[in-house]
């Protein structure tokens, strides 16, 4: 049952992610679905978000590392950005490559993901379903941990 507003924030494990489709930084659509029987780790992040900011060279190096297990989509907050080229901006300006989708409309991170503060992030098993929510950064430990997970 859903409850309308005053709902808990965030997604708890068990859970299961909720379906969603947005465009990357090059304009190609994504959509969660695409990634099923692989592990995701899926990011809510802004560039003025300096915790967010912090986090990100232990996802880059996890993405050259990991990146055929485990997706990591990182779900910039774009409607809070100046624009999208600001973001694209900020990405080749610290050089990281892993792959960014824009919620310019905020429809996924604070709608269906109830995200209030970033940086957070869902780990999602190959069946869709919600391991672990991390509320701010991430390491870089904390998600090997989750690419050598077995799954259940």
């Amino acid at each position: 049952a859903r409850q309308a507003s005053g709902q808990a924030y965030g997604l708890e494990p068990k859970d299961t992610a909720p379906p969603f489709t947005l465009s990357d930084t090059n304009g190609k659509t994504v959509q969660l679905s695409d990634f099923k029987g692989k592990k995701v780790i899926l990011n809510f992040w802004a560039t003025w978000c300096p915790p967010c900011q912090k986090e990100m060279p232990d996802m880059q190096a996890f993405d050259k590392k990991y990146g055929n297990d485990v997706q990591l989509l990182a779900v910039n907050l774009t409607s809070s950005e100046g624009s999208k080229q600001a973001v694209s901006k900020f990405l080749k300006e610290k050089q990281f490559t892993f792959h960014v989708l824009l919620d310019d409309q905020d429809t996924v991170g604070s709608k269906k993901y109830r995200v209030s503060t970033i940086p957070t992030s869902y780990f999602i098993d190959e069946e869709g379903k919600i391991v672990q929510r991390v509320n701010g950064p991430m390491t870089l430990k904390q998600m090997e941990n989750f690419a050598q997970q077995a799954a259940n």
